[in-house]
């Protein structure tokens, strides 16, 4: 204790030195010695006894608002814990309102108003859940000022309380619908830019994507865009918005996608437009005039992810084409562009299960092909884990055709052995028979 009071003292004689310089610590001395002993003691307690951390917290957020920012999270810190305990719902009330009131002092303070507000809107939802409003107020406020820098509980939040609005008649599906465009392309941004949260996002999406599920049919979709299309049609940031959507849930075959698209091209032919157009044209089934547009788009890209992203579509749009080995080489392209991504690997692979009938000399070599293309399909989900499903769904389908022994043994090729598939495939492959 005695070594305690010395520290302390020290502390406050610093504080009347910086006092003296920038008034940071109080208005006088004697503010200034209490503030730098609060702002030392409360620290002890905090998550241990967070009554007492609140007794010294009290002094520096009353006579020196400005000291510390720290003050401001440590606050934020006790009274969430205390409003946990307490049983007593009117002092539960009293200290949430003090809660919230020193979120608002720390944007009075320090600023970071989107950045706090977030913080506050996620709070509000989880203290006082039947006070929806003014949770999604708050976080409105903090998506409209942070964008893509909005935290993904920020975000997964938001899509939780206009989901639930719409349910109570406070928010429209379309409003739904325009929300969820908005925050999924914030959550797309922050997985392929945003390394050190990478994995916060995309959590964040899965769980924003089984929100709005019942809101996203390509039925909903194309109505509530429909609607809006004439009044929007010249409105480039909308038009951006409703085409990402639309490709998002896979609705390219829609009606309204086709004017977007052109309306897009148009007022900005971009890469991004090009590549509009030619999914436009791949749900027209118009092959020739997609692969123009995906070349287009590839030409005036300079992202390698977009270049991927195009490439691969390529790649898709020649395999539908019954162009297996110019599928494959694309998609091994894409697969050069963009690391860690196993898509190209599964297009690869349905190439070469696709060419089996036409490659192989025999039976025991058809047999043979289709083991390649599971080796690609497994080779999908070792590079990227988010395709293990769709990886497993087709090794499980081609699995099954693997050679027979006797197939093989006609034709001198040894279960075990290694074998070279000529054609195209060029691959060499254990040879395994069932």
């Amino acid at each position: 204790m005695k070594k305690k009071l010395i520290t302390t003292t020290a502390l406050s004689l610093f504080a009347l030195a910086i006092m003296a310089q920038t008034g940071k610590y109080g208005k006088t001395p004697q503010d200034s010695i209490k503030c730098v002993e609060g702002l030392s003691l409360y620290k002890d307690f905090v998550g241990k006894d967070d009554k007492t951390a609140l007794s010294y917290w009290r002094v520096p957020f009353s006579v020196c608002p400005l000291s510390s920012e720290k003050m401001y999270l440590d606050g934020i810190t006790i009274y969430s814990s205390l409003a946990s305990k307490e049983k007593d719902a009117a002092a539960q009330q009293k200290l949430l309102d003090t809660l919230f009131m020193v979120y608002d002092k720390r944007i009075e303070n320090f600023g970071k108003e989107g950045f706090v507000r977030g913080r506050k809107g996620v709070d509000l939802f989880k203290f006082r859940p039947k006070d929806l409003e003014a949770a999604f107020a708050e976080l409105s406020k903090s998506i409209q000022l942070q964008s893509n820098k909005s935290e993904a509980a920020v975000i997964a939040t938001y899509m939780q309380i206009s989901a639930e609005l719409e349910k109570s008649g406070k928010r429209t599906k379309e409003q739904v619908v325009e929300d969820y465009g908005l925050i999924s392309e914030i959550a797309d941004f922050n997985v392929a830019n945003n390394e050190k949260n990478k994995d916060f996002y995309t959590k964040a999406q899965e769980n924003i994507d089984a929100i709005a599920a019942p809101y996203l049919s390509c039925e909903v979709l194309s109505k509530s865009l429909a609607d809006k299309y004439e009044a929007n049609k010249e409105n480039l940031n909308w038009l951006k918005k409703s085409e990402s959507l639309l490709s998002r849930k896979s609705c390219t075959e829609a009606q309204p996608y086709f004017k977007i698209a052109e309306s897009l091209y148009k007022l900005e032919p971009s890469a991004a437009a090009a590549a509009s157009m030619a999914k436009m044209y791949v749900g027209q089934k118009q092959y020739n005039k997609a692969n123009d547009f995906f070349k287009q788009a590839i030409e005036q890209e300079t992202d390698n992810n977009k270049k991927a992203e195009y490439t691969l579509y390529l790649a898709k749009v020649s395999l539908i084409n019954g162009q297996a080995e110019t599928a494959k080489n694309y998609a091994l392209k894409a697969a050069g562009l963009r690391s860690g991504w196993g898509e190209p690997y599964l297009i690869i692979g349905s190439a070469y299960a696709s060419a089996a009938g036409s490659c192989a000399q025999n039976e025991c070599e058809k047999g043979l092909i289709y083991i390649a293309a599971v080796e690609q399909f497994a080779k999908a989900k070792a590079v990227d884990a988010s395709v293990a499903a769709d990886a497993n769904k087709e090794i499980a389908k081609y699995s099954k055709y693997y050679p027979t022994n006797k197939d093989c043994f006609f034709h001198g090729i040894q279960d075990g052995s290694s074998y070279k598939i000529g054609c195209w495939i060029n691959e060499t492959v254990t040879v395994k028979t069932q």
